[in-house]
This record gives structure tokens, sequence and C-alpha cells, in this order.
């Protein structure tokens, strides 16, 4: 299994908090917190895998979403809220 960010890429969009859109459009190491060290995986994901390489690749295909969108799913809505403070 992989962190849902390494996988961005292979959805067709990927919504996420408005912030964090720049952030994972760059892939940026240290804000999308993609360190880890080689205890913390048990199954490499690949051969070759080194934690000190790792890196969330790029993704072009983030909307940023905010308070009051909605998801609609034909039989339910999802309504997006914030809670707590940004």
């Amino acid at each position: 299994m992989q962190d849902f960010a390494d996988d961005a890429a292979a959805v067709e969009e990927l919504c996420i908090h408005g912030a964090e859109v720049e952030s994972i459009g760059r892939g940026d190491r240290v804000k999308t917190a993609a360190w880890v060290t080689p205890g913390e995986v048990t199954v490499l994901p690949y051969e070759g895998w080194d934690a000190k390489e790792y890196r969330v690749r790029p993704v072009s295909n983030a909307r940023g979403i905010s308070d009051g969108d909605q998801f609609d799913l034909g039989n339910r809505v999802f309504d997006v809220s914030r809670i707590g403070k940004v």
C-alpha cells in the first residue's frame, strides 16, 4: 500500500485543501511531509526503494476545496466543512 499522496497522479482529480494545492503540485518534500525512515517501512514498495530518496511526486490534477463545496455522488451529497482554525 502506498501513501495517498504518492499515488495522487493516478486519480483523475485530487480534491484537497486549497492551501495544499501548490505544495503537492511542486512535490514539496517538507510541506507534503514526505520524510520517512527505513524502520517505518516493513515491505519495500519496489526493489531498490530508498527512504532517503522518497518524495511525493508532483501532480497537476489537484483542485482546492473549501468550506461549503459539495460532492454529489448521485445518491448522496457530501458537504465540505472546515472545523477549527487554519
